[in-house]
C-alpha cells in the first residue's frame, strides 16, 4: 500500500496594523480553502500564531518554522507588513514555491513585482474568497504534481 504524502501550505498575512476586515478575510480564506480539498489529499493548512497567542520569540520561531516546513506559502499581501516580509524573504531563500494574492485595488510594493519579474515568487489578484480559493488550488495542484513527482 502506497504510503500517502502530507502536503504542507503557509498562509500567511499582515496582522499587527491590518484591519479586522481583512483578518477576518484570510481567516475566511483558509476555512474554506481546508473545507474545498479532495478528501483523498494528505493537506494540511499550517496555523500562525496570531496576535493574541505567545511571546515574541515564540512567534518568530513557530512562524518562520511553518516557513521552513511547508510546501507552499500563500500570502495575502493587500496590507504592508514586516513580519509577512521577513517570512516571504525566507520563503524565496529558501525557494519555496510562494503565491502572493491581492486585491486589484491594492497598491503591491515594488519589491514584489520585482520578485515576480524575477520568477521568485507569483502575484496574482483576487476579486473575492471564491476567485482567492480558485486560484490558490490552480497553483497548489500544479505544485504539489511536482512535489510528488521529486518525494
Amino acid at each position: 500500500m502506497e504510503k500517502k504524502l502530507k502536503y504542507l501550505v503557509y498562509v500567511g498575512c499582515a496582522l499587527t496594523n491590518a484591519p479586522q476586515s481583512f483578518r477576518d478575510t484570510v481567516a475566511a480564506f483558509k476555512m474554506a480553502l481546508a473545507a474545498d480539498r479532495d478528501p483523498e489529499r494528505e493537506f494540511e493548512i499550517l496555523e500562525f500564531i496570531g496576535l493574541e497567542k505567545g511571546t515574541a520569540q515564540q512567534v518568530y520561531d513557530h512562524d518562520l518554522g511553518n516557513v521552513e516546513k511547508c510546501h507552499v506559502m500563500i500570502a495575502f499581501v493587500d496590507e504592508p507588513s514586516i513580519g509577512l516580509g521577513m517570512e516571504l524573504a525566507t520563503a524565496i531563500r529558501l525557494e519555496k514555491p510562494i503565491l502572493c494574492l491581492h486585491r486589484p485595488e491594492s497598491s503591491v510594493t515594488s519589491m514584489l513585482v520585482g520578485a515576480r519579474d524575477k520568477h521568485l515568487l507569483a502575484l496574482m489578484p483576487y476579486s473575492g474568497i471564491d476567485d482567492a480559493i480558485r486560484t490558490a488550488w490552480g497553483f497548489i495542484t500544479y505544485q504539489e504534481i511536482v512535489w510528488k513527482r521529486f518525494a
